[in-house]
């Protein structure tokens, strides 16, 4: 009888516990905790709250596609600081086979990292067949190894264990925001795709497929080896809008881009589809100010 009352006294208590759970409030979970208040985030919000409505007005999967600019934004170092320190590093790896050119220019500025030289010159894009020049005929796993050696040097230089503690938090938690809501997300890149999609996966969360910008060929040797050129694709001076295009197959749903190149924002759709243009620019122009006013865009640093 004892054990009877026992067991009977038991059973009630797991109800009632199991009640009080059930009974509990989950709280939402923050939407993009990082950002602070401000027309971004409520015109980020209100248009997922728009295309997510029931009924006619619901966007389907398929159509929401994304494209977020890789400089400034994700990356608030700037690609152009990437792609010099890839350049000075190349470069000591290439005079350090052909050391003949070590006191003769731009070879003794670049191994000297002489920033100003450079930029007087004209700045990377000069400079960037050397890049390539002395990375040809690297198989695609010997490049790797190539930028794990440099990355490792570079986060040093920057102070920081990993790559992706250099990426923004507030991009990270816009590209979770925008997959969780079925978005196909795209990061374009103005400099060689290679080294941003080295880190995609960790950094980003996206596979290296969805990091779209300019790249160098690889090809065949006669061996069958599949490697390195010193050329570039087809599409490497193709302007953001092209480039999108063609990956996207029309204007994305969701953008964000830098006030330096809006070419995406000015993609014309040939049929009506909701879309929101976010244009991030720390001084923003007066004639970026109007034409954002003009066409809807929400302008934000």
């Amino acid at each position: 009888m004892k054990k009877t009352i026992i067991f009977r006294v038991a059973i009630i208590l797991a109800i009632f516990t199991v009640s009080c759970k059930t009974n509990q409030t989950v709280a939402p979970k923050p939407i993009l905790p990082s950002w602070e208040e401000s027309n971004a985030k409520r015109a980020i919000i209100n248009f997922m709250f728009h295309i997510n409505r029931t009924g006619k007005e619901r966007i389907g999967y398929g159509m929401r596609t994304a494209v977020i600019e890789f400089d400034k934004f994700l990356f608030p170092i700037g690609t152009e600081d990437l792609e010099t320190e890839f350049l000075f590093y190349s470069m000591e790896v290439f005079t350090n086979e052909k050391t003949h050119l070590k006191d003769k220019t731009p070879y003794k500025q670049l191994i000297a990292k002489d920033r100003d030289y450079l930029y007087e010159q004209g700045g990377y894009e000069k400079f960037s067949h050397l890049v390539n020049l002395t990375w040809q005929g690297k198989t695609m796993k010997e490049y790797e190894a190539v930028l794990n050696d440099f990355y490792e040097k570079y986060c040093q230089k920057k102070g920081v264990k990993r790559f992706s503690e250099l990426i923004s938090k507030k991009g990270v938690e816009l590209i979770r925001y925008l997959k969780d809501n079925k978005f196909r997300v795209y990061v374009y890149t103005d400099c060689d795709v290679d080294l941003v999609r080295k880190h995609s996966n960790r950094s980003l969360k996206l596979l290296p497929e969805y990091i779209i910008g300019p790249s160098v060929l690889f090809a065949k040797d006669t061996s069958g080896r599949v490697l390195r050129t010193n050329r570039l694709t087809d599409n490497s001076k193709e302007i953001m809008a092209g480039m999108v295009q063609r990956r996207l197959g029309g204007k994305p749903m969701f953008m964000l881009v830098n006030g330096a190149d809006i070419s995406v924002a000015e993609i014309e759709s040939t049929f009506y589809i909701e879309n929101l243009a976010l244009i991030y620019s720390e001084e923003p122009s007066d004639s970026l100010k109007q034409k954002s006013k003009e066409n809807g865009w929400v302008l934000f640093h």
